[in-house]
């Protein structure tokens, strides 16, 4: 598996980059997860938008679903032109089906509800979820795929439902928003000191702290995190690539 970072920022963009969205391809197909502000402008550096095979949104929050808007005239425009006759599958919570009310091009970007018990298989990849502790319902991710697995937490604070549903993996991103001199228990997000700590917990092999606050210094964040989790940690930045073979 492959992972393209095309946002990291929260709740806002970063003069860096836009908020949170992420390429997963294997050599059977490409999935974004989350479609953040800017992450289609992203996506067209690696793929244009109808050759993906599905979008998966892990809740409603803006800073992970405003490109959805401009992603339907990328899926549309093409079968217009006849460049392709596919439409473009988009899952996520319950609460997307009123987002989705709104949209124009039914017939070209189509909704499906997801829920904790599903599994779906996408490009080759297997895909459980996971409910977050959030104030909206958000749902972490797993992907598992030639028994390597990655896993996305989206939005949380720290719990032991993420903690189980991330042990050993061989890549968590997890949201790092604050550093602990900002963190506010019950804010639904978690600290760059609780994200390393929660990884530790579950003895995944590597780290890649995302969903940051825009103002803060990567060193700052990458310092606080190597105090509680000693494997490798990669800050996210837009543009960066990840192999999991």
């Amino acid at each position: 598996m492959k992972i393209h970072i095309l946002g990291c920022y929260s709740p806002f963009p970063s003069a860096l980059g836009g908020t949170s969205g992420y390429l997963l391809q294997t050599e059977y197909g490409n999935i974004l997860i989350d479609c953040g502000s800017g992450v289609i402008h992203q996506l067209h550096k690696h793929i244009q938008a109808h050759k993906l095979d599905a979008v998966i949104i892990s809740h409603t929050h803006a800073d992970h679903i405003s490109d959805l808007s401009v992603l339907k005239y990328a899926i549309d425009i093409p079968k217009h032109l006849g460049i392709t006759k596919n439409s473009l599958t988009f899952y996520g919570p319950i609460e997307l089906k009123s987002e989705y009310s709104k949209f124009e091009y039914k017939d070209s970007l189509i909704y499906q509800p997801i829920c904790c018990n599903d599994r779906l298989n996408i490009s080759g990849v297997d895909i459980v979820f996971c409910k977050t502790k959030h104030p909206v319902p958000c749902y972490a991710m797993k992907f598992t795929y030639h028994n390597k697995v990655i896993v996305y937490t989206a939005d949380t604070e720290y719990c032991n439902e993420i903690l189980n549903f991330a042990t050993d993996a061989d890549l968590l991103i997890i949201e790092a928003t604050m550093l602990e001199k900002d963190f506010k228990p019950d804010s639904g997000h978690l600290s760059a000191r609780l994200a390393a700590e929660l990884g530790h917990k579950a003895n995944v092999k590597q780290l890649l702290l995302t969903h940051l606050w825009p103002y803060y210094s990567t060193d700052l964040i990458l310092q606080e995190a190597q105090q509680n989790f000693k494997g490798p940690i990669t800050i996210a930045s837009v543009g960066q690539e990840y192999y999991i073979r």
